[in-house]
């Protein structure tokens, strides 16, 4: 009688276990890649470490290659000093979610995109620097059918016909 016991208990655990979790919301269309949340990456950066994600959110901040910062740290003086300012090396942005969850994107080029366009960005993400090294983005829009990627032609026709 124990031994049918010990079977339910372990096969009850067995089924719990391997009941599938609630996913994230993501795109339809098909993009390479683990697809995950800002946030998932946010609480366990180490699980990601240089895998293939997808992530979706909005565009809040863009630096290009090769403009100014100026250095916080830096003391004031009336020479110029190398130490002050530094030089942008890469192109990069910084992608929310709608809870505030942040995460740097290295780009190329980006086509048409931004502060604040919505954007699906897929590359391989480097834990040390919180940031993904995209392969692929594209600029979409959440509606009512959805997620899909924006496009000038069917926007402009979608909006005409509802005139």
């Amino acid at each position: 009688m124990s031994n049918l016991i010990k079977l339910l208990f372990f096969s009850t655990i067995i089924l719990l276990v391997g009941c599938p979790k609630k996913q994230p919301k993501e795109p339809a269309f098909n993009i390479r890649g683990m697809k995950t949340t800002i946030k998932r990456v946010q609480v366990s950066p180490i699980a990601f470490a240089g895998a293939k994600i997808v992530v979706l959110g909005y565009i809040t901040d863009i630096t290009y290659a090769d403009e100014i910062i100026d250095d916080p740290e830096a003391v004031e003086t009336d020479e110029p000093n190398e130490k002050d300012e530094e030089i942008q090396e890469e192109n990069i942005m910084v992608l929310s979610d709608s809870q505030g969850n942040t995460i740097n994107v290295q780009f190329e080029e980006l086509d048409e995109m931004g502060l604040n366009d919505t954007v699906v960005v897929s590359g391989k993400y480097n834990n040390g620097k919180n940031m993904i090294v995209s392969d692929e983005i594209i600029k979409v829009v959440i509606d009512k059918k959805g997620i899909r990627p924006y496009k000038d032609e069917e926007i402009v026709e979608e909006i005409n016909v509802q005139e």
